[in-house]
């Protein structure tokens, strides 16, 4: 049936002081044959029949010299969104233009049905039959199923950029066990210790295979950043100038429980070869990586405050 089709959406539940998630698989099911379907048998399946069974092929891919006539293209561009333009104005004669902004609808939840799933796998297919019966109006409406609920293996990481934000990210590591099912890409509806964090969307997941979830702000650590050295030589080494600059940072863990957390912090980088940069000192001890960024990981104990320390040195001509 052309008329009837099914995407999946998850909720995902994270508790701060366990290595596990939880993750409600469900399908939201909608159809406008005409018909509603009442007490009906469901089965949903991840095949793509609509998709033909050939590969595609691949046609010649050519380059050529533009005709003489293309100068007349830009004419008609410029034509085509002057039209659009005038189109776009506001019927005032212009005054009190507002820019348009971009909304966010928060979408009224959908009760989902409560009938659980078998699992059928034929090769890289599945299908899941409904337990019970569904009943699925022919509204093209999306009515939500429940397919299973299962808990995941995960673990936490914390990211800090303090130069950028004096927040601290946290994010979920989480394996898809080679015994589960592929989850299929669709909407993710996240939530960390009960609290509603944000949406995401999830890709293509399958058997075995590692991915990560964005869990919002954690807000269990403090943190303080600040410039404690600056000094510019007054006499020249070797007819360069020399300045010098140190950063102090203090992060605490406030959680309750021990956790890793990954700082990130950055030096500049030199485009000019006249220009010289060199990394003198880092604590705890790190080797710079590409492009000036310097990153530690941290493992922090409860009630824990860590310091971390990097100085650098610009050399340069005094021109």
């Amino acid at each position: 049936m052309s008329q009837a089709s099914w995407k999946p959406v998850y909720d995902l539940g994270a508790i701060s002081e366990r290595d596990r998630v939880n993750i409600t698989y469900l399908g939201e099911v909608k159809q406008t044959t005409g018909e509603d379907w009442e007490n009906i048998n469901l089965t949903l399946s991840t095949a793509k029949p609509e998709i033909t069974s050939l590969p595609p092929q691949l046609e010649p891919w050519y380059v050529d010299v533009p005709p003489q006539q293309v100068a007349q293209f830009p004419v008609m561009a410029m034509a085509a969104v002057s039209m659009n333009q005038s189109e776009l104005q506001p019927t005032n004669g212009g005054k009190n233009q507002e820019k348009a902004v971009e909304t966010i609808s928060i979408e009224e939840p959908i009760a989902a049905q409560t009938a659980m799933a078998k699992i059928l796998k034929s090769g890289s297919f599945v299908t899941f039959e409904l337990e019970g019966k569904s009943n699925i109006p022919s509204d093209g409406a999306p009515h939500k199923v429940i397919i299973f609920n299962d808990e995941y293996s995960s673990h936490f990481e914390f990211i800090a950029i303090p130069k950028l934000i004096s927040f601290i990210y946290q994010q979920g590591i989480i394996t898809n066990p080679h015994t589960g099912v592929t989850l299929l890409p669709g909407k993710i509806n996240i939530f960390r210790d009960q609290i509603f964090i944000g949406i995401t969307e999830l890709d293509n997941i399958v058997p075995g295979q590692q991915f990560k979830v964005n869990l919002g702000i954690n807000e269990g650590f403090s943190i303080e950043r600040e410039l404690v050295e600056r000094q510019v030589d007054k006499k020249l080494i070797g007819n360069h100038q020399r300045d010098t600059y140190a950063y102090g940072l203090q992060i605490t863990n406030v959680n309750i429980i021990e956790t890793t957390l990954i700082l990130q912090e950055k030096i500049p980088v030199s485009k000019d070869e006249r220009i010289k940069i060199q990394l003198t000192q880092t604590y705890p001890k790190i080797q710079i990586s590409e492009m000036g960024l310097l990153e530690w990981e941290l493992i922090l104990q409860p009630q824990y405050t860590q310091e971390v320390y990097y100085q650098f040195v610009l050399e340069y001509p005094p021109e």
